[in-house]
């Protein structure tokens, strides 16, 4: 699954539903996320501190 603007609209249940049937991983929905939050949060500050590597190094485990 190519993840576009259309994953904003669905739900945690829906997005743990998508990574269950291995249609996205967890890796790549925390890659979009984080492409959103960097391209968004110099306009609205709602993260002090972004830990990429970490939330990256999570989603890996997730993946196992």
């Amino acid at each position: 699954m190519e993840l576009n603007h259309s994953i904003l609209e669905l739900n945690i249940s829906q997005l743990s539903e998508l990574i269950k049937t291995r249609e996205i991983s967890p890796v790549e929905l925390t890659q979009f996320y984080l492409d959103r939050i960097h391209q968004f949060n110099h306009l609205i500050n709602a993260y002090l501190t972004i830990c990429d590597e970490h939330a990256l190094a999570q989603a890996k485990q997730a993946e196992n």
